[in-house]
C-alpha cells in the first residue's frame, strides 16, 4: 500500500515492469540454464542499481517515473547488446563421420520426414540424432581425432554448439588423439547434469534419473544444480536424482567395464597376428610395448579365430597359439615370446 505524504518507491514500483521485461527476452537466450541465469541476474542488478541511484538523486515523484521508464528502455538495449553477442560456444564444433557400425544405426535430422539408415562413412552434422538399436553399436570420428561409440539402445544429439546430449543408453568418448587443449574439451549433457573433460577417455550411461560415470584415464566434472564432483582415473560415479550416490574404484578396466562398445570387426582369418595386435590395441586405446625378436613371430597369419567372448581372451589365444604371450599393464600391452630362445 503506498503511504500517502510520501515519494513513492519507484524500485517497488517498477522493478516488475523489468522482471517482466527480462521473462519475455528469456526464451531467446542460449538455452544453457547456468548462462542464462548469470545474465538474467547481471540485466536485473544493473537496472536495480541505477534505480537506486536516480532515487537517492531525486525523491520527485515526476523525475521517478520518467528515469523508471528511461531505465527501463535502458535495461532492454543493455539485454539486447548481451543477446546479440555470441556466447562463447562450450566445446568444439565437429563434424562426424560413421567409422564403423553393428546392426541397425539411424541418423534422425529434425529437418527430414524419415530417418536415414546409418552405414560406415556417413557424415553426422550438428542438429542430428543418432539412435542404435538395441542390439546394436556404431563408433564415429571426429577429424581432430575425437571418438565417440555408442552401446546398443542409446540416443546421442549432436547439439548446434559442439555440446553432446545423451538421451537414454550409454556413450564412450575418447580425446586422446585430440591434439589441442581445445578439441581435446567435451561437454556432455543429461538431462540438467552437464559432463566436462580435458583430453580424457571416459564412459557414460544413463536409465531414467540415474547416471554413471566411469573414466578409463584423465578426469570428469559433474556438476547439476549446486551439486559437483570430480571423477578421477579407474573411478566409477553413480548418480541418482541429481545426488552422488556412490564412487567405487574399477580394478581390472578390462575385466569390469566394456570400452570396446562398438568395436570393428574382429580381424578375420588370414590377418597378420601384427595387424591383429594394432587393432586390439587401438580399440582399447593402448600402447604396444614389443620386447625385442617378436616381429618374426608376429608376421603369422592367423588361421582360426577363438569363440571366446572378450576380445582379450581371443588375442591371448591367437598369442599363444604363434608363441606369444601379452599383459597388460598401465604402460600398455606387452608382447613377448614365450619361449625366449624363439626371439633370438
Amino acid at each position: 500500500m503506498r503511504n500517502e505524504g510520501k515519494d513513492p518507491d519507484p524500485l517497488a514500483e517498477y522493478s516488475d515492469v523489468a522482471l517482466a521485461q527480462l521473462r519475455r527476452a528469456q526464451p531467446r537466450l542460449d538455452p544453457d540454464a547456468q548462462a542464462r541465469a548469470r545474465v538474467l541476474l547481471r540485466v536485473q542488478a544493473a537496472f536495480e542499481a541505477q534505480l537506486r541511484a536516480r532515487r537517492q538523486r531525486s525523491r520527485r515523484l515526476g523525475f521517478a517515473m520518467a528515469a523508471a521508464v528511461a531505465l527501463c528502455v535502458t535495461s532492454a538495449a543493455l539485454l539486447e547488446g548481451i543477446l546479440s553477442r555470441p556466447l562463447a560456444p562450450s566445446a568444439v564444433a565437429r563434424q562426424f563421420t560413421v567409422d564403423a557400425l553393428h546392426g541397425e544405426v539411424l541418423v534422425v535430422d529434425s529437418e527430414a520426414n524419415e530417418p536415414q539408415i546409418a552405414e560406415a562413412g556417413t557424415r553426422i552434422r550438428a542438429g542430428q540424432r543418432i539412435h542404435s538399436a538395441p542390439s546394436a553399436s556404431v563408433s564415429l570420428r571426429s577429424a581432430d581425432g575425437l571418438r565417440v561409440r555408442l552401446s546398443g539402445g542409446s540416443e546421442l544429439r549432436f547439439r548446434n554448439d559442439g555440446a553432446f546430449a545423451l538421451e537414454q543408453g550409454r556413450v564412450y568418448l575418447d580425446t586422446d588423439a585430440a591434439r589441442t587443449p581445445a578439441e581435446k574439451h567435451v561437454l556432455l549433457r543429461v538431462g540438467d547434469a552437464q559432463i566436462e573433460n580435458q583430453g580424457t577417455r571416459f564412459s557414460v550411461s544413463v536409465q531414467g534419473t540415474a547416471l554413471a560415470i566411469a573414466v578409463r584415464s584423465g578426469s570428469v566434472s559433474w556438476a547439476e544444480g549446486r551439486d559437483r564432483a570430480t571423477v578421477q582415473a579407474r573411478e566409477h560415479l553413480q548418480i541418482a536424482a541429481g545426488r552422488v550416490i556412490a564412487r567405487t574404484q574399477l580394478e581390472d578396466l578390462d575385466a569390469e567395464f566394456a570400452w570396446t562398445l562398438a568395436a570393428a570387426a574382429f580381424p578375420p582369418p588370414g590377418t597378420a597376428m601384427a595387424e591383429v595386435l594394432a587393432w586390439y590395441a587401438d580399440e582399447t586405446g593402448q600402447a604396444l610395448l614389443l620386447a625385442p625378436g617378436v616381429d618374426r613371430l608376429l608376421s603369422q597369419r592367423i588361421e582360426g579365430v577363438s569363440q571366446a567372448p572378450e576380445p582379450r581372451l581371443r588375442v591371448q589365444a591367437l598369442l599363444a597359439a604363434s608363441g606369444l604371450t601379452m599383459r597388460e599393464t598401465a604402460a600398455g600391452i606387452s608382447v613377448e615370446c614365450v619361449d625366449r630362445r624363439d626371439c633370438g
